[in-house]
């Protein structure tokens, strides 16, 4: 009887741990990507949503230009690259005024360094979700979004007078979304624990 109460106990507490985050981008059918990118990335889920929000309106709004159109040679360069690796003709590449591309409004050159596999099929593709958020989080990273939040947002936008108009529309937003700064803080820190046990068990 004791043995059979002690392994219930422990099916329970493996039933109460998630996957993994990795396995859970890769299932947003199941999982919440956002959540799921906020804790590979240590990026607010909020933040990835009010950005997506005002960069393609949650990508209902990718743009109708021809981005190939909108690129100089260096950028059109870029977008070859890119469209190869993902099987896209690069004629036929809808996207922002300014030659953005996806659902985050990458700039070529940009996705290139930032872009990283994230629902595992091997591509990096600027219209997969998964694959944004990723490349998001590395770019925030990147500019230093464990430091100062808004700023790292604002660069997301480049970094002229313009970008701060951005940033004040992406931080209404993520208030509207409910955004507290220590919020994700607290989510990080018990999502750690839950690793740490799902690690013990395994």
């Amino acid at each position: 009887m004791i043995g059979i109460t002690f392994l219930l106990g422990w099916m329970f507490i493996v039933i109460l741990i998630p996957p993994d985050p990795h396995k859970r981008l890769k299932h947003p059918e199941k999982y919440d990507p956002f959540e799921a990118a906020g804790e590979i990335k240590d990026i607010d889920p909020i933040i990835y949503k009010a950005i997506f929000a005002v960069e393609t309106s949650s990508g209902t709004d990718i743009g109708e230009c021809y981005v190939i159109n909108r690129l100089d040679q260096r950028g059109k360069d870029f977008l070859l690259l890119i469209c190869g690796e993902n099987g896209l003709d690069p004629y036929k590449e809808r996207g922002g005024d300014w030659g953005e591309i996806g659902l985050y409004h990458f700039l070529p050159e940009t996705w290139l360094i930032d872009a990283e596999d994230g629902n595992g099929d091997g591509r990096r593709n600027h219209h997969d979700l998964a694959d944004c958020l990723l490349a998001v989080g590395n770019y925030l990273n990147r500019h230093g979004y464990q430091y100062d939040v808004w700023e790292a947002v604002r660069r997301f936008n480049g970094n002229d007078k313009k970008s701060w108009d951005y940033m004040r529309k992406v931080k209404a937003k993520a208030i509207e979304l409910g955004y507290k700064a220590r919020s994700w803080n607290l989510a990080k820190n018990s999502a750690q624990v839950s690793m740490k046990l799902e690690r013990f068990l395994l």
